[in-house]
């Protein structure tokens, strides 16, 4: 999705109710997993195929140790 930016990742990292979301083959990268982290009640994540660093998934890891991430 060539549409996908922080700021639109913010918003969904906003929604209450967001338990799961696939962002795999997208161009999601470092700052969209921070904002991801902040998703409440987020506990799995598709990030397949994207930019996004090992650093970043890590950090994703450690602020939402019961999150699945697939990558």
């Amino acid at each position: 999705c060539s549409r996908l930016s922080s700021e639109g990742l913010a918003k969904l990292a906003a929604l209450p109710a967001l338990e799961s979301l696939n962002v795999k083959q997208t161009r999601l990268d470092d700052d969209g997993m921070v904002a991801l982290s902040k998703a409440p009640k987020l506990n799995a994540i598709d990030i397949s195929n994207t930019s996004v660093s090992d650093s970043a998934i890590e950090k994703f890891k450690a602020a939402k140790p019961k999150a699945a991430v697939t990558y």
